[in-house]
């Protein structure tokens, strides 16, 4: 073997031995609890029927946060579930003003309408 191949395989053992012992993991639960979280909240914000898929983002988005919290707690984890968190409430308001909004309007709207018919002759 070459020289630079055994110091490149013998720096490669040393940074995974490193890691190992800092107990360096991966962010990528974290980070992707963040970018779902923030799915989630320009669902509810932008789209008015998107805020049923902006929940199930955000309850995603809250597995991902709770699992990198488990396995190494770190600025991602808690800014995933922060993000998750306002994304689950602005979607659940967003549905309860868009029940609202129905049953005062809509309904009272479709029964007129079904009374008048009833009046025509």
């Amino acid at each position: 073997m070459s020289n630079i191949y055994k110091t490149l395989l013998l720096s490669d053992e040393m940074s995974k031995k490193r890691s190992v012992e800092r107990g360096n993991y991966t962010n990528s639960s974290g980070v992707a609890a963040v970018v779902l979280g923030i799915l989630s909240i320009l669902f509810g914000i932008s789209i008015f029927l998107g805020s049923f898929a902006g929940i199930i983002l955000a309850i995603i988005s809250l597995v991902f946060a709770l699992r990198q919290r488990k396995v190494n707690p770190n600025i991602w984890s808690m800014w995933g579930i922060i993000l998750s968190i306002v994304g689950l409430a602005i979607n659940l308001a967003v549905i309860i003003i868009l029940i609202q909004f129905i049953r005062n309007q809509i309904i009272p709207i479709i029964e007129q309408a079904q009374q008048m018919q009833y009046v025509q002759p």
